[in-house]
């Protein structure tokens, strides 16, 4: 872990292509060094988690360069490392389970963070997990519960209810989120560490529940388009 946060630390204060380039040999060492963490935390999550089955290491980790495309911030580097686990892949749409490895900066995101649930659901999506949680919402509120220490986000919450469903529900708290993400600061610690294999993957199952009873949801919703 230490090669890592040096790299990203030094990264962070020196974003830009000249840098980058003349040290992209120490890059490639750190995402080797990352890689070969991701794959292992793939493997064990996908021996308790079959809809992770078959899944390659490339289609779960991203590229360290940013789009810039519609971004007001024009530092062409990610710093940080990530990857996400989900049926399909990253692109996927499913909810999944995220780790984020970065130096801590001030901000709640800018630290290392374990992470599961879906973000940004398309509308059609949107709606049949907000039903899920009207029919369901039990199921899913043990599911939250269940995976403490993990704590929903609730920043993407509309004020009021959505169009078409009651604000009596004992589940409206839920059904008013536009994302179903569940976060847990990661402590810093030694990638190498077997323990800390084991506290990521313990910890991230403790979100299955969640992710299946959202995905059922989605897949639900694609089906009836």
């Amino acid at each position: 872990m230490k090669l890592i946060l040096e790299y990203l630390e030094e990264l962070n204060r020196n974003n830009n292509r000249e840098w980058f380039n003349a040290n992209k040999q120490r890059y490639i060492e750190t995402k080797s060094h990352f890689d070969h963490f991701a794959q292992q935390l793939l493997d064990r999550l996908a021996s308790e988690d079959l809809s992770l089955s078959g899944l390659r290491l490339e289609q779960c980790t991203y590229r360290i360069y940013r789009d810039l495309r519609f971004s007001s911030d024009k530092t062409p580097y990610k710093t940080h490392f990530s990857a996400y686990f989900a049926p399909e892949g990253k692109s996927s749409g499913l909810a999944g389970y995220y780790i984020h490895i970065e130096p801590e900066q001030g901000h709640f995101l800018k630290k290392s963070f374990l992470a599961a649930g879906a973000h940004c659901p398309t509308p059609k999506e949107l709606r049949s997990i907000r039903e899920e949680f009207l029919d369901n919402g039990q199921l899913l509120h043990q599911s939250i519960k269940s995976a403490a220490p993990f704590e929903l986000d609730f920043e993407s919450a509309l004020k009021r209810p959505p169009k078409d469903f009651p604000q009596d529900s004992p589940w409206i708290k839920y059904i008013k989120l536009k994302d179903f993400t569940l976060f847990k600061p990661l402590g810093i610690r030694n990638l190498d560490d077997p323990k800390f294999l084991n506290e990521c993957v313990d910890e991230l199952l403790k979100c299955k529940d969640f992710n299946e009873l959202l995905n059922r949801a989605i897949i639900f919703a694609r089906e009836e388009m």
